[in-house]
């Protein structure tokens, strides 16, 4: 039998609560939450980082793309 604590590392690993819930024959999915999903430091890290790199990804795009714009007027106009 598998330990609660290795159900946790699969939820570290990126399997889904409902995965987990059905493995464990949990009749709602909310209990392998409540149970097995608690937040860590690293998780909190691991969002924070990602959600800088989309704001990154973002502005780095609408700067790609306004310089563009501009690239595009300036060829029209001569």
């Amino acid at each position: 039998m598998i330990s609660k604590k290795s159900h946790t590392t699969l939820v570290q690993l990126g399997f889904s609560p409902l995965e987990i819930a059905n493995r464990l024959r949990h009749g709602r999915v909310t209990t392998t939450i409540k149970t097995y999903c608690h937040p860590s430091m690293d998780a909190q890290e691991r969002i924070a980082y990602r959600l800088s790199a989309l704001e990154k990804d973002g502005e780095s795009r609408d700067t790609k793309s306004g310089s563009k714009d501009t690239d595009e007027k300036d060829s029209g106009e001569e």
